[in-house]
């Protein structure tokens, strides 16, 4: 009975098996597909515009900053005073369309820079100019930086920085893996 049971009950599972397998696998790639257009249209509507969301919490933003402010050679930065005074928070948060979070610590630290070399402002200049005239090589670029992700707390400013603080197992490995985001990208402007 119970061997009349599994041999009626099997041709029904192999047909079964694999029509569900196949939804799942249709519905993944489904919702993967609309939430890259999603993305990409707020990539293509958020440059130049406001960002939405301007009320959240700072986090880990400044680290990186407050590295830099530690080891800094010369004397040309926004004193917290000065910071605090000038609501530079706020106003950090109002320009804020990053869409990382090493873009979002490296723009913090450039607002509070004061960069007064021809040569870094030009350069940042031509960057600007570059991303705001080729709307191409601006979409190609923020699609490979999406895949660094957002992330608060993430510890990336003490890996870089400190180096004796985190102990790290196979070092080669991570000397790999860090060159693997700067071929992928190299890839994808080749593409």
């Amino acid at each position: 009975m119970v061997l009349a049971y599994i041999t009626e009950s099997i041709p029904t599972a192999a047909i079964l098996i694999p029509i569900v397998l196949t939804a799942i696998i249709v519905a993944l790639v489904t919702t993967r597909i609309q939430f890259r257009k999603k993305q990409m249209a707020e990539l293509r509507g958020g440059f130049g515009n406001l960002p939405t969301g301007t009320d959240y919490e700072l986090g880990s933003i400044n680290q990186y900053s407050e590295y830099i402010k530690s080891h800094a050679t010369y004397d040309f930065r926004v004193d917290s005073i000065t910071w605090n005074d000038l609501d530079m928070d706020d106003i950090f948060k109002r320009i804020n369309n990053c869409i990382t979070s090493v873009g979002e610590e490296y723009l913090y630290n450039c607002l509070h820079e004061l960069k007064q070399e021809d040569d870094e402002l030009l350069e940042r200049e031509k960057l600007i100019s570059l991303f705001t005239d080729d709307a191409k090589a601006r979409l190609k670029t923020q699609i490979c930086l999406l895949g660094l992700g957002k992330e608060s707390y993430n510890g990336l400013t003490s890996i870089i920085f400190k180096t004796d603080f985190h102990i790290l197992g196979y070092p080669i490995m991570y000397t790999i893996l860090a060159c693997m985001p700067i071929l992928a990208a190299l890839y994808q402007l080749a593409i």
